[in-house]
């Protein structure tokens, strides 16, 4: 999913705080109302874009740090870059890049502590795949045995 070229978020800065952060996907539906008041819905694209709203508090040495990374190897905010978000699967790596940049709205909260807020764009987030998403909603059953249940259900069936 992610590109190895890509600059890696450091991992000796903060990561975004937990209570500041927010997913949201991009609508993936086109929704059209009919004459007789149905509507039909359909998906528009296989990927969309996910938003993400992310808050850090840094120390004064770790603010200077995260300041000169957004600055020199994001280019001011601007560069694609690869970074572990918090998803249901866990923390997992995606390539983001920002939409406002933490340096847009930051503020001193003690002589030694800043805070930064940012909204980043997610390329493409992480989701089972198709077969892991089967497996999962199968449980305790694989889907092998799934499916030996099912043959000899419709086998017993048939006798």
């Amino acid at each position: 999913m992610a590109d190895s070229m890509l600059i890696k978020y450091p991992s000796n800065l903060p990561a975004p705080l937990l209570n500041s952060h927010a997913l949201k996907q991009q609508s993936n539906l086109l929704r059209t109302t009919m004459d007789s008041g149905h509507a039909r819905v359909r998906r528009r694209f296989k990927s969309v874009p996910t938003f993400m709203t992310a808050s850090w508090r840094c120390n004064n040495d770790d603010a200077a740090a995260f300041e000169g990374f957004i600055t020199h190897a994001l280019q001011g905010g601007a560069a694609w870059f690869l970074m572990e978000v918090l998803t249901p699967l866990g923390m997992v790596e995606h390539e983001v890049r920002f939409i406002t940049s933490p340096l847009e709205d930051y503020k001193p909260i003690s002589a030694i502590w800043w805070e930064y807020h940012a909204k980043i764009e997610i390329k493409q987030r992480a989701v089972l795949s198709e077969r892991q998403t089967a497996e999962a909603l199968l449980k305790p059953n694989s889907t092998t045995e799934f499916t030996d249940g099912i043959k000899e259900a419709v086998n017993s069936y048939q006798e």
